[in-house]
């Protein structure tokens, strides 16, 4: 039987992991850099990068 999430050893497949992390990668910095902007800022690379790691 051939499966869409799981892979033959009942593993969730790798395409999905890659959405879960860009969908958690969009939860994080779409909502920094709408606050961000509200105050006339941008949201810098370190705090780009650190919201990479947390959502990796």
């Amino acid at each position: 039987m051939i499966s869409i999430f799981k892979d033959s050893v009942g593993r969730l497949r790798n395409g999905w992991w890659l959405l879960i992390f860009f969908f958690t990668l969009g939860a994080l910095v779409v909502p920094a850099t709408v606050y961000a902007s509200s105050l006339g800022d941008s949201v810098s690379p370190s705090l780009q990068a650190l919201l990479a790691v947390i959502a990796t």
